[in-house]
């Protein structure tokens, strides 16, 4: 997190403050590309939860585990370091856990919530780019 060295599924991901405007393009990770993926933090939260955005597709370019993905689109992860990692937003339009769809080009979540049902008041949109590219942003 925030100042530390981490890694999950082979990749570093690229850190933002959520209390910060942001806008990103989403890159599936690959070992060419190993800062694909997103980490969006709050400075209250620090180390102790924040959210992963990582872009999946069908195929998955090298990753096995996405032969059968249901789309091309984005994953929103809730990480609370010592609980089973678990979807938070994996399905459009709403907040169901486990869900098997992805966050498309031109939808829009609910406001994030936290493990504890709070918030931070922040929506993640997702855009699309030039060339097929897709964006995540945040207020």
């Amino acid at each position: 997190m925030p100042g530390t060295s981490s890694r999950w599924d082979g990749c570093e991901p690229r850190r933002r403050r959520l209390t910060r405007h942001g806008d990103e393009q989403l890159i599936e990770s690959s070992p060419r590309q190993p800062n694909g993926a997103i980490i969006l933090w709050h400075p209250a939260r620090d180390t102790k939860e924040y959210f992963l955005v990582e872009r999946r597709r069908v195929g998955g370019g090298q990753r096995s585990y996405d032969g059968s993905f249901p789309g091309d689109g984005a994953l929103v992860w809730r990480i609370t370091p010592g609980t089973p990692i678990r979807p938070h937003i994996s399905s459009s339009p709403d907040l169901a856990l486990g869900s098997n769809s992805v966050w498309q080009a031109g939808t829009q979540t609910p406001p994030l919530t936290w493990s504890d049902g709070s918030s931070p008041g922040v929506r993640l949109s997702f855009n699309a780019g030039f060339g097929g590219i897709l964006r995540v942003s945040w207020p």
